[in-house]
């Protein structure tokens, strides 16, 4: 629609031009175009009918379309909305009437959001990830609020009856479709559990705490990691310490240390003179300590805070690179 009426304009303009001068041309194109839509949208003979679906998506069918296809008008309207965003910003189509979805599309949402039916368009869930994590439901309301509507939805997660505040990082991994299984439900669970991870003065005794957050701190580092040594320099298999730490990835969800790719094995620690292993963890990553493994020290450091753990058969191992849970 927006394509043929960018085209019609260019070619009615041209055409009135010679006599009136480009501004002048371009205002009557402008006005004859609005004025043959505002009087055809409803009339099934007219090139601009508007034809409404079921779930309040807006078609044209009498504009000539070429053999472009259902998939191929998403990909344009995605690239028209991605062109928008760039040029105005998120909040500039935010507050822009009608710049996603259409008037009938929005009462379409205020009846049946809730339902187990529903399901967002192509192109409002292009704009909730060019958002980077808005709530859809937010994103609704901000909709209806630039058309005037002061028509609000509430959130969809609730529990005990109280709406769940989700925070952006929560919202990007639960609406991310190449988010697995285990890192959605890491996040269900913390909803559910808020005490999950907590200190280990309140948790029962094998419950995992909180001890450390992975980071790229330091000269020496290569990237985002969690450099882990045994006090002594003795060789330990990548899964040693499976049993009693857990970090919170967020393509994984909560997972045992050895589930996290290897970024360096011990053998090339050997060859540059050093030991240990390097776990691939993102900066930010919460590390946990559970069944019986404790905090003894940490240290400040300029490669980060090094921080000193023991298990219950006495073995001890460092964290490095990041920084210490307070």
């Amino acid at each position: 629609m927006i394509g043929h009426l960018k085209a019609e304009l260019r070619n009615r303009t041209a055409m009135y031009e010679p006599a009136l001068g480009f501004e002048a041309a371009h205002q009557k194109a402008a006005a004859e175009l609005a004025n043959e839509y505002r009087n055809g949208y409803r009339n099934k003979d007219s090139k601009f009918y508007r034809k409404v679906s079921r779930n309040g998506t807006v078609s044209y069918p009498n504009l000539p379309v070429g053999n472009v296809s259902a998939a191929e008008q998403v990909k344009r309207d995605v690239n028209d909305l991605r062109t928008s965003v760039k040029t105005i910003g998120v909040e500039g189509v935010l507050d822009t009437p009608l710049s996603v979805t259409s008037a009938e599309r929005l009462e379409y949402i205020k009846k049946n959001f809730y339902k187990d039916t529903f399901k967002p368009t192509p192109k409002e869930l292009a704009f909730i990830g060019m958002s980077k994590g808005m709530p859809l439901h937010e994103a609704y309301n901000r909709f209806f609020q630039a058309n005037g509507d002061p028509f609000r939805l509430n959130s969809p997660l609730r529990l005990n009856g109280k709406e769940v505040t989700l925070t952006p990082e929560d919202q990007k991994i639960l609406g991310d479709p190449t988010k697995g299984p285990q890192a959605k439900l890491s996040v269900i669970n913390r909803i559910l559990n808020p005490g999950m991870f907590q200190t280990a003065q309140s948790m029962r005794p094998g419950s995992p705490f909180l001890v450390y957050t992975a980071g790229n701190i330091g000269p020496t580092s290569t990237g985002p990691h969690l450099d882990v040594k045994q006090v002594g320099g003795a060789q330990f298999a990548p899964s040693a310490l499976d049993n009693y730490i857990e970090v919170d990835d967020p393509e994984l969800g909560v997972v045992p240390l050895s589930r996290v790719p290897i970024t360096g094995d011990f053998a090339s620690h050997t060859r540059r003179g050093s030991h240990g292993i390097d776990y691939g963890l993102y900066t930010g990553t919460k590390i946990y300590a559970k069944n019986g493994a404790r905090v003894i020290s940490n240290t400040p450091t300029e490669h980060g805070e090094k921080l000193l753990i023991q298990l219950p058969d006495g073995k001890q191992y460092t964290f490095l690179h990041g920084t210490a849970a307070k």
